[in-house]
């Protein structure tokens, strides 16, 4: 049977993050575990106007009157953190790491609009890389789904027992170069509540194996959006990201897409300037053009 968590409006992130920090749970599940179902559900969604302007200074994105893409994410974050510190999820949160996100519009939001959250949590499969997870969140605008996000992320499995990574991949066109200074972190914390110290500082991030702070996954995404959209973005649209090596702040990366399919979708690489190797890959679709 599932657990069901109901909130008037997403938890503040900041005093989860403290609970986080001192969590003791494993950092995977134990033999035999079950399978784990959460839900939650939240009302009174709704960005707030100067943390929508910073984030999308910080994530480059235009000031287009509607909520971008990826910004319901962040407006359930509260909401995620509670479902992964509930007692009936069994891993500590802190260590996780995001694999993939796949995000999909079915109405437009504007940047007032009032939404309801509706979330669901559970395990998936065991490999030898680690444990998976999957949290599927929708967002309802006047009853009607208007935004749907599937996060999958991973409980990973000790350095010795995951793959060799890939060889760099043979790109399609550069579209875009950018530097990534070393406060990108900490900038886009202030704006989106995730305070994740591996995102923050060298000194924070050493203690779980990496040599400097990383950049957000979602940062990310939302720069690569930033330069692929063409335009406010409409119904129908889909952006399906898979997260494949963190990237070191401060560093320097290159966006390299394909043309536009018949349908307008676009596959691309958000790769290392330095040596080519690919941070993310993703497919985006703009959805629908309007009339």
């Amino acid at each position: 049977m599932a657990t069901r968590l109901s909130f008037p409006a997403p938890p503040s992130i900041a005093a989860i993050y403290l609970r986080a920090l001192f969590d003791r749970r494993p950092r995977r599940l134990q033999p035999g575990a079950g399978p784990i179902v959460i839900e939650a559900e939240a009302g009174a969604v709704q960005a707030e106007a100067g943390r929508l302007a910073a984030y999308q200074d910080v994530c480059q994105l235009p000031d287009d009157g509607r909520l971008p893409l990826t910004y319901p994410h962040i407006l359930a974050a509260g909401v995620h953190m509670e479902m992964l510190l509930h007692r009936h999820f069994p891993i500590r949160m802190v260590g996780m790491v995001h694999i993939a996100n796949e995000i999909e519009l079915f109405k437009p939001l504007s940047a007032e609009a009032r939404m309801a959250l509706d979330c669901r949590l559970e395990s998936g499969r065991t490999k030898p890389r680690g444990d998976e997870f999957r949290l599927v969140t929708e967002a309802l605008c006047n009853g009607e789904l208007a935004w749907r996000e599937t996060v999958s992320f991973l409980a990973p499995a000790p350095a010795r027992e995951r793959r060799a990574p890939a060889a760099a991949p043979e790109l399609p066109a550069l579209v875009g170069e950018w530097a990534v200074p070393a406060d990108t972190g900490r900038r886009y914390a202030w704006v989106s509540g995730d305070w994740n110290p591996i995102h923050l500082a060298a000194m924070l991030a050493r203690p779980f194996g990496f040599p400097s702070a990383i950049a957000h996954g979602m940062w990310m995404v939302a720069r690569c959006l930033g330069r692929l959209a063409d335009g406010p973005v409409e119904s129908g649209a889909r952006l399906d990201v898979r997260f494949l090596k963190p990237l070191l702040m401060p560093g320097h990366v290159r966006l390299h897409a394909e043309p536009p399919s018949d349908v307008g979708e676009r596959v691309f690489w958000l790769v290392s300037a330095v040596d080519g190797m690919p941070h993310l890959k993703g497919t985006w679709n703009p959805g629908a053009t309007p009339d």
